[in-house]
């Protein structure tokens, strides 16, 4: 487990801070040169940004801890 607990962690929260902003529904204006808090662009992407920063957060907790559990318990996939 120490060996894929640094690779894996640093994956999972950089890609969940990344989603971060559209999670809470910030839009970055480069053109204009402004910030937007709730604009209505942001309405498609929070609910699936939402979707993959929470199955990331969950799957990163399967594979760090759930799996090396079954591992130590003696569980074998074929039965």
């Amino acid at each position: 487990m120490p060996q894929r607990l640094r690779p894996v962690l640093l994956t999972s929260v950089t890609t969940v801070l990344g989603l971060m902003p559209m999670v809470l529904a910030v839009n970055f204006d480069l053109v204009n040169r402004g910030v937007a808090i709730g604009a209505p662009s942001t309405q498609w992407w929070t609910e699936l940004s939402s979707a993959i920063a929470g199955g990331l957060t969950f799957a990163t907790l399967l594979t760090l801890l759930l799996t090396p559990s079954m591992l130590v318990l003696g569980a074998h996939p074929n039965g």
